[in-house]
């Protein structure tokens, strides 16, 4: 179950706003971390158009929150870059969380700390800016559904193909059944070494 509601920007979301803003004049951690191979004057646009849209969140003074309840478990699947969690929200849709091993990804601590998977969550969202922003993870922890790695399955062909790169915090609109039978189905055979371990259903 997913609640997403207008709030006020917390002292915790004005930090994370400033820092963003603070990155595009060259002395955040932001920008500091920032190693993605591109052209340097690309890196300096992309960090204005960020601090630009964190200014204007700043400027409204409000964001919307989301909360999610786990009325069933997650399933996450491994990918090329890190993890995707799937939630199921109703029949037709399946919450995407797309973790990353980054300093700037919240969500990656608490996964190699064991402390992610659990029954409640919290974030905030900020317009333009994509994924979770002050993420919580609160309640008690929960056993996921293991899918394995996602490489040569027909969900990986789904999140490249039939939807290319979808986003992080993104509904997808596929039930939560659909992606498992698709993680469980490959299209060409895979060693088990190769695929990952053995995939654990429910």
């Amino acid at each position: 179950m997913i609640f997403v509601r207008e709030v006020p920007l917390s002292q915790n979301a004005i930090r994370a706003l400033k820092g963003v803003v603070g990155a595009a004049k060259g002395g955040g951690l932001l920008a500091r971390l920032s190693h993605s191979g591109r052209p340097a004057s690309q890196m300096d646009k992309d960090r204005a158009d960020r601090a630009a849209l964190a200014d204007a969140v700043l400027k409204r003074g409000v964001c919307e929150e989301v909360e999610v309840w786990h009325d069933a478990l997650p399933a996450i699947a491994e990918h090329a870059g890190g993890l995707y969690v799937f939630v199921q929200m109703h029949a037709r849709a399946t919450l995407l969380l797309d973790l990353r091993p980054s300093a700037v990804d919240p969500r990656w601590p608490l996964h190699q700390a064991g402390a992610f998977l659990t029954t409640h969550w919290r974030w905030l969202r900020f317009p333009g800016l994509p994924g979770p922003w002050c993420f919580l993870a609160e309640g008690h922890d929960v056993l996921p559904v293991k899918l394995g790695s996602i490489h040569g399955t027909e969900l990986e062909l789904y999140m490249t193909e039939d939807i290319p790169r979808p986003g992080d915090d993104t509904l997808l609109p596929i039930s939560f059944d659909e992606i498992e039978r698709l993680a469980r189905r490959r299209l060409y055979p895979v060693a088990a070494s190769a695929a990952g371990g053995t995939a654990v259903g429910r």
